[in-house]
């Protein structure tokens, strides 16, 4: 019964902490300047790519960081200068795939408090959500179905994308095991 218990202690831990937020309770949920915004906590919401009103609405709602995930070509060229001109943080991360500076860049950013609340996205939302499923098995343990399920749900629809999370994934707990 202690075990029982100890798990389902563990498991509203992680529901509280990394449940998207009902979009009952947030106003930015549906909106058209923010495509695909899903809140995943009171700390941390994704989307894709923002328009510039989308961005002063994310100020509005007290955010303090921008992180932007999207390859060279597609990455917003005024993006940053709007960001620092709404005085927030901003990191970019040019996406050529799921790699190690990628996922390390997106693990400091949803785990450094300073950054928070933080605001995430790339282009519509299978970058981010293919880095959230990596994060949410390696960091928070969470099994890979569970946490594909969740990604899926939260737009992940890219089976390119699909697959490089899953083998990065694989390949990550290939290595810790040796």
């Amino acid at each position: 019964m202690k075990y029982q218990a100890s798990i389902m202690t563990k498991l509203i831990f992680v529901l509280a902490i990394a449940a998207p937020a009902s979009p009952q309770d947030d106003p930015l949920a549906g909106d058209t300047d923010l495509p695909n915004y899903v809140r995943l906590s009171d700390q941390i919401a994704i989307a894709g790519q923002p328009t510039d009103e989308g961005l002063k609405k994310i100020k509005k709602a007290g955010f303090k960081a921008v992180m932007q995930f999207r390859s060279l070509e597609k990455a917003s060229a005024t993006e940053e200068q709007t960001v620092a001109d709404l005085d927030m943080a901003y990191a970019y991360f040019p996406y050529n795939g799921i790699d190690d500076a990628l996922v390390e860049g997106f693990s400091r950013a949803v785990s450094d408090p300073s950054n928070k609340p933080i605001f995430i996205h790339c282009g519509k939302v299978n970058i981010v959500t293919g880095l959230w499923y990596v994060y949410r098995v390696l960091n928070d343990h969470i099994p890979e179905e569970e946490a594909f399920a969740e990604a899926k749900e939260l737009g992940l629809d890219q089976p390119k994308i699909e697959q490089a999370a899953k083998d990065y994934v694989r390949e990550k707990r290939s290595l810790a095991s040796k």
